[in-house]
């Protein structure tokens, strides 16, 4: 059988070739075509490719003809094709041609068989090498002696883009230009071979370097009878030397890097494989090419308690495509059924997925060895358990302790409440007085400890309910007056109208931080004012508002280089401090642990001498007002718009805030210092006066106010500010038109101000009442009272001076009973500092004047006769 391969032979016959081998220059069999395999078997030499065609040869019956051919590697190759004529067992005989491919880079020549048929025929070394040609992965072309194309194989029609017809008949100037094929045609010539790099168009025009090789093919006579040439793409071999190295670099890489780097491959039908492994897998005693070849080496050693959920992980990533992270049990070596679960190691593994144009997910990730951490964080859990059974017997223990020291502070606290009310000796009271504060000072030191115990056992929560932030914030302030009001310390506050007054947090907690450093603030302030402010910072985009309350004092300071430890438990920064003003050093831990329970942050600033500042920073989620108040009304909000007012106040941190409360009820406010609250100030009376009493029992504001009714008289509506204890006596000697206590709150400061904005009418005089005996004191009362007037009644005259050097008073009743002289020196007095209060001194009938209820004796002083009627008093009540 022989194979037409369609090559014009010389003189135009057709050649037949019925096998051929390629054989290299180390004597192995390259390639074959034809009946190769059924006519070498007929010879009794079998050679499969790859394999030495010399030594098939030698293992044949007998000194096998082409064995002194093809004996070893490195025999001269014979410089034409040599025939042989090989006899077949049965009598047949076969035609054997070696032809030599002399100049092709790697020596190497070609074997022709065919059965012997009578004449011979013409040569084979066409159709053979045409055979070669048409296998060959390299890009071949073959032209004739006068250098056209005879024919190209699929390598050199894709790196062309020539067909076959297009190609044939023309010569390589068609794509190498003439200029270069002459350049290669003179080698050929002259040389027997060409070999260097040239620039080739395609058909498309695009141009490319290549490495071509040519040289010729020899005929039986050693003469030329065709030329090939092989065509390499330089840039693509470049490209792949590239990869190569890229490869043999992340190959390197993979090596140096802890753990195995990997590559995974799901098909769409389930099955794995592994593209890539790293020889670090050999630390598990694996072979990257034995998990390449079989994944499921990899896969079987999973502990079998972690394969489900390593399974339904992987196929968890699969599904949607992310970052595949897990955790798991791997056999380290050795078989899993002869291991121990100390064999087993700890194994960390992540990947990022990516879904292939097949449909195929390939995951690129590391795995990597985590047993000494995963030992690491069991000793870490051992010690942490430990640590919290520890902290919950100390807490365990400080309960109980606790219980048993309250037990008898309560019987000795209730005991000494009990003896202080029914003391009488000012000695007694004194002592029971410092029992009771010494076991207060006890109690809260419980407290705290209490409170730390629980938050270093991490026991304690903080809730998150809806709460009245304004309410809460108005409860704290109360609570902290009366302390304050003892170190004769102003104490203010003030919410900015933009601050929720609900929100959702830990009410108690939030009470409790306040307290703390509001109680410190007083504490180390031996005179001035603390405040407390409250206003709303920025916040993140879609972040709850951050409200940020400051705690300000004018105290001792703290320095710079203590500013460390202020935070920690059980901290004193300065001994000498400690004795002096006392405390545990727990106030402020426990305050700065409980604001980062709730999420927020505590900061101070501070100088010695000068006072501090602290602020909490807290995230409140705003809720509606859970009360309902009905103070959230715009209008009441806002009382005084468009209103003008003049603050007259000591201090200037709680005068500020007073006057930023007063603003947010829509006032136009005046806040001078006290000493020059009327200097420059217009003729225009304002329209309403707002005096703040000092703390310390000055009478500074209110000398201001006299001053202040003498410029603008009786105009301006007044409200005072005062503390608690002085409310009811501060009404009725001031003439006040409201009074608020102090702290004050905003919803009590706008009742105020509405109260005096809206009063209408005149307002009531204020009447001084000196009478020595208690129902003539009553009477006058009821009588001035009863003509809509406001009476201050006093027994002697020194308590009648007190009055009128606090405040001022349009007019003064003294019985003559009650004083010498009949109130003449009193309204002296009055007449020479200028005071505009009138004097009326009520006589027995028998001394009144001849002018009655109408005479005077002096500018200020006038009589009425006793018993005192209506009548006497209404001409003297009414307003000129």
């Amino acid at each position: 059988m022989s194979t037409d391969l369609g090559w014009p032979g010389r003189g135009g016959a057709q050649t037949r070739a019925e096998a051929w081998g390629l054989v290299d220059d180390e004597g192995r069999l390259a390639s074959t075509g034809g009946d190769w395999a059924r006519l070498t078997e007929a010879l009794g030499v079998r050679c499969a490719p790859g394999a030495p065609l010399a030594e098939a040869c030698a293992r044949a019956e007998g000194a096998h003809p082409l064995a002194a051919v093809l004996a070893t590697r490195g025999q001269e190759v014979p410089a034409a094709p040599a025939e042989l004529a090989l006899v077949v067992p049965g009598g047949r005989t076969l035609r054997c041609r070696v032809v030599p491919l002399a100049g092709a880079g790697d020596r190497g020549r070609l074997v022709a068989l065919e059965e012997h048929a009578g004449a011979p025929e013409p040569p084979l070394e066409e159709e053979v090498l045409r055979g070669v040609v048409a296998r060959s992965a390299e890009a071949v072309g073959v032209i004739d002696l006068e250098g056209r194309y005879l024919v190209q194989n699929d390598a050199h029609r894709r790196l062309l883009g020539w067909s076959d017809e297009e190609l044939r008949g023309q010569t390589p100037a068609l794509h190498l230009g003439a200029e270069a094929f002459a350049r290669i045609a003179a080698a050929l010539v002259a040389e027997g071979r060409f070999a260097g790099e040239v620039r080739s168009r395609t058909r498309s025009g695009e141009v490319r370097l290549l490495q071509l090789e040519a040289f010729p093919v020899l005929g039986p006579d050693g003469r030329p009878t065709c030329f090939v040439g092989i065509k390499r793409d330089l840039e693509q071999r470049r490209a792949a030397d590239v990869l190569r190295q890229s490869e043999a670099r992340l190959r390197e890489l993979a090596a140096a890097l802890p753990g195995v780097v990997y590559q995974l491959r799901l098909d769409p039908d389930g099955a794995r494989s592994f593209p890539f492994v790293s020889e670090g897998v050999g630390a598990f005693g694996l072979d990257p090419r034995d998990v390449q070849a079989d994944p499921d080496a990899a896969f079987s050693r999973v502990h079998p308690e972690d394969r489900p959920a390593f399974e339904a992980s992987i196929m968890a990533s699969a599904r949607s495509l992310t970052v595949w992270s897990h955790e798991f049990r791997l056999l380290g070596g050795g078989a899993a059924e002869a291991a121990g679960p100390a064999a087993y190691r700890w194994v960390h593994a992540t990947s990022s997925p990516r879904r292939q144009p097949d449909g195929a997910i390939v995951w690129s990730g590391v795995v990597l060895d985590v047993t000494a951490r995963k030992a690491m964080e069991r000793d870490l859990e051992l010690a942490r358990d430990a640590a919290e059974a520890a902290a919950r017997a100390r807490a365990r223990f400080l309960a109980n302790v606790s219980h048993e020291i309250r037990t008898p502070l309560n019987a000795v606290l209730g005991t000494a409440a009990l003896l202080q009310d029914g003391a009488r000796d000012p000695e007694q009271r004194e002592g029971l007085e410092l029992i009771r504060r010494s076991g207060d000072a006890l109690v809260r030191m419980l407290d705290q400890v209490l409170d730390l115990s629980k938050i270093e056992s991490g026991r304690l929560e903080v809730e998150r309910q809806p709460f009245d932030l304004e309410a809460c914030l108005d409860a704290v302030v109360d609570l902290m007056a009366a302390p304050a009001a003892e170190r004769g310390l102003t104490l203010a506050h003030h919410v900015a109208s933009d601050v929720p007054r609900a929100a959702v947090g830990d009410e108690a907690r939030l009470r409790q931080v306040l307290v703390n450093l509001l109680s410190n603030a007083i504490k180390f302030t031996e005179r001035g004012e603390v405040t407390l402010e409250v206003a709303r910072a920025p916040a993140a985009p879609g972040a709850w508002p951050l409200v940020t309350c400051a705690v300000r004092d004018t105290g001792i300071g703290i320095p710079a280089d203590r500013l460390d430890g202020l935070f920690q438990p059980f901290n004193q920064l300065d001994p000498s401090t400690t004795r002096r003003y006392g405390g545990t050093g727990l106030g402020l831990a426990i305050s700065r642990r409980l604001v980062e329970l709730m999420d927020g942050r505590i900061e101070v600033e501070t100088a010695p001498g000068v006072g501090s500042t602290f602020r909490v920073h807290l995230p409140l989620e705003p809720v509606a007002d859970p009360a309902g108040d009905a103070s959230s009304d715009p209008q009441d909000l806002a009382p005084g718009a468009g209103r003008r007012a003049v603050l007259l106040a000591e201090g200037d941190g709680a005068r500020a805030l007073l006057a930023r409360q007063l603003r947010d009820l829509g006032l136009e406010v005046e806040a001078p210092a006290v000493l020059a609250a009327l200097r420059g100030a217009t003729d225009t009376p304002p329209d309403l006066l707002v005096v703040a009493r000092s703390a310390r029992g000055a009478d500074e504001p209110l000398r201001a106010l006299t001053l202040a009714r003498a410029r603008w008289g009786d105009g301006p509506r007044l409200v005072l500010v005062t503390d608690r204890g002085r409310r009811e006596s501060d009404r009725l000697v001031a003439g006040v038109d409201a009074v608020v206590s102090r702290p004050v709150h905003r919803r009590a400061l706008a009742r105020a101000v509405a109260a005096a904005l809206e009063a209408a009418g005149p307002r009531p005089l204020q009447v001084l009442a000196l009478d020595g005996d208690a129902v003539g004191r009553l009477i006058l009362q009821r009588l001035v009272e009863r003509l809509g007037h406001r009476v201050r009644p006093v027994a002697t005259e020194a308590e009648a001076d007190l009055a009128l050097a606090g405040a001022r008073y349009d007019l003064v009743l003294v019985d003559q009973a009650a004083a010498p002289d009949g109130g003449a020196a009193l309204a002296a007095r009055l007449q020479a500092v200028g005071h505009p209060t009138r004097v009326v001194r009520l006589v027995p009938p028998g001394q009144a004047t001849t002018s009655g209820a109408g005479g005077a004796s002096g500018p200020a002083l006038c009589v009425v006769p006793k018993p005192v009627r209506l009548e006497h008093l209404a001409p003297l009540l009414a307003r000129p």
